[in-house]
């Protein structure tokens, strides 16, 4: 699978492809995500030339992805929810400034214990970082959310965590939506000392957000 890489003036850099040495399925949500990323990428080139300040105002700090993936990882997790009932977390975080080193460290320690898994690290603001996390149900993207929390967090615990959990019969919210949702359970943890806040929606359950141990 493949989609052209282009800039925002429509030059053609080259190709965005995703191979396997065995055959996949693959659905609309999976090409949308391709091109959003071949998007970006093209942004990111064409950035290159343009004056300095013009170059650190288009930057994303290195390992993350930027808040357009984000949006397409959010919503191919919802087209999955609603398919093939799986389950999806998404945790918004805040985080100390880091240098362009200290930042790919951590978020390569997120991808290293994910493995193949659908996990994801992106920027959502400045200082705050995303994390998606989608598996065959909700309590095993739940238990990978923990995991990917703990290894992007290290040793030092974020002053505000916000999770939404997602599954089979959750509201009919769309990406933004879950994403907002994320962080203004993020901002509400922060204002009571850094706990995190988690929100359950599904159709068996769907409970008021609450506090949990950090």
């Amino acid at each position: 699978m493949g989609v052209p890489l282009r800039t925002p003036d429509g030059v053609i850099l080259g190709t965005v492809c995703l191979m396997d040495t065995i055959a996949h399925r693959i659905h609309a949500e999976d090409l949308a995500i391709v091109e959003v990323v071949a998007d970006s990428v093209g942004r990111r080139f064409a950035a290159l030339t343009r004056s300095p300040a013009q170059r650190f105002r288009t930057s994303v700090p290195p390992g993350l992805l930027d808040r357009d993936v984000l949006h397409a990882l959010v919503a191919a997790e919802l087209v999955r929810i609603r398919r093939d009932h799986d389950g999806a977390e998404i945790a918004m975080l805040e985080t100390a400034p880091l240098r362009g080193r200290e930042q790919r460290d951590r978020v390569d320690r997120v991808y290293e214990a994910a493995g193949i898994r659908r996990v994801a690290v992106a920027d959502f603001a400045p200082g705050v970082l995303s994390l998606v996390v989608g598996a065959a149900s909700w309590e095993i993207a739940r238990a990978r959310m923990e995991e990917a929390l703990a290894a992007i967090q290290g040793s030092s615990a974020a002053p505000g965590v916000g999770v939404v959990s997602l599954s089979r019969g959750s509201p009919p919210l769309d990406a933004k939506a879950c994403e907002n949702l994320a962080d203004e359970l993020r901002v509400r943890s922060a204002q009571r000392g850094g706990a995190l806040e988690r929100v359950v929606l599904s159709g068996e359950e769907s409970v008021s957000p609450r506090t949990e141990a950090a």
